[in-house]
Parts: structure tokens; sequence; C-alpha cells
């Protein structure tokens, strides 16, 4: 999930000494084990930092995994009361992952929202089409113009769209997971006929 969350925004601070523009900043459950590779190669690099939820407070992991420098040792586990941190470096562009306890998932993350057929297929085209193709594409899903304007008011309404019409980050979050938009209509239209 991604999170424009001041806790979250508060933790990659921490990490990295960076405010990480909206929409820049996911939230995972650790899963584990994280090999946590640190290096330059090919325009890119990972940072990483454990960070201590209760105070933010944050120690950087040392470069690792070049030819110069032997990988570090997998992160099998988090310790108690902390995150990993990831700040992803490509050219001047940089966003962040955040893995979090499986339990403190709740704490910087907000609860799956309820979506409508139509706000759910609306905003599906939204994040996957080109304005100048959604309305065509969400007419064969069954989508008049006017459901369409009336769903879009919606999720303008409930902040899942901007006033511009461009999906926001609580609304990529409230179609996570995520599908390309021909796999969603494929499922969409499959599930009419079955």
């Amino acid at each position: 999930m991604h999170s424009d969350d001041p806790e979250v925004k508060r933790l990659v601070r921490a990490a990295f000494g960076i405010e990480p523009a909206n929409g820049k900043t996911e939230v995972k459950a650790f899963r584990g084990p994280i090999t946590p590779s640190s290096y330059w190669s090919g325009g890119s690099r990972d940072w990483w930092a454990f960070v201590r939820l209760a105070d933010a407070k944050a120690a950087s992991l040392p470069e690792s995994g070049s030819g110069y420098v032997p990988d570090s040792k997998p992160v099998e586990t988090l310790p108690e009361g902390f995150a990993l941190a990831c700040m992803h470096q490509a050219g001047s562009s940089k966003w962040f992952t955040i893995y979090v306890p499986a339990e403190n998932l709740s704490k910087v993350i907000t609860a799956p929202v309820q979506l409508e057929q139509d706000e759910n297929i609306v905003l599906r085209a939204t994040r996957g089409l080109k304005s100048g193709y959604r309305r065509e594409a969400v007419a064969r899903l069954g989508i008049t113009p006017a459901m369409y304007e009336a769903a879009v008011q919606k999720l303008i309404g409930r902040g899942f769209l901007n006033r511009a019409g461009a999906i926001t980050t609580a609304g990529r979050n409230a179609i996570e997971p995520w599908s390309s938009w021909s796999h969603f209509e494929y499922e969409m239209r499959h599930l009419a006929t079955a």
C-alpha cells in the first residue's frame, strides 16, 4: 500500500533525512528474508536503514553487495519495535519502501475500503488508461456516460480522485492489488458470462 500518512513520512525522514513526495512511499508487511544490498549499479542504488517505530531513531546499514564489498547478511526477522526502510534511487528519482512487522501494519496504513462496482471500474480505468480511452473502455463494461460522471463525482468526494480527475494515493490503495486494465476487463467480462 502507498501511504502519505504523517507517521510513514516521519519514518522516511528519520531514516534518510528526506521529505518523501506524495505517493512515493510504499508500506509492506515484512515477510523476510531480505538481503539489503546497497551499492551503485547501472545508475541506481538502494539505501537501507533500521528505524525504531516508537521514537523514529534510525541506524543506516553500510554499503554492501558490490564487487568490492561483500553482501550483507539477510535480514531474517525484524527486531521488535523496528521497521526496515529502503530508499530506491535511480538518477534523481527517489522512492521509498517501509517494511514493518505484520502486527504493526495497521498502525501505518488505513483499512481497505469498499467500492461500488461503477466506482471500481472508473477508478481502475483512471489508473490504467489515458483519458481519451477511458469512456469507451468503461462502456464495454456497461458504464453509461451518466454513470461514469456520477462515479467520478463520488470518487472525488471520497478523495480517490482529485478535482482534475487524476487518481490520488488513496485511490491507488483502494484498488490494490493492482492488475492491468486489460486483465481487469477480461476478468469482468468473464464474471459477466459465468
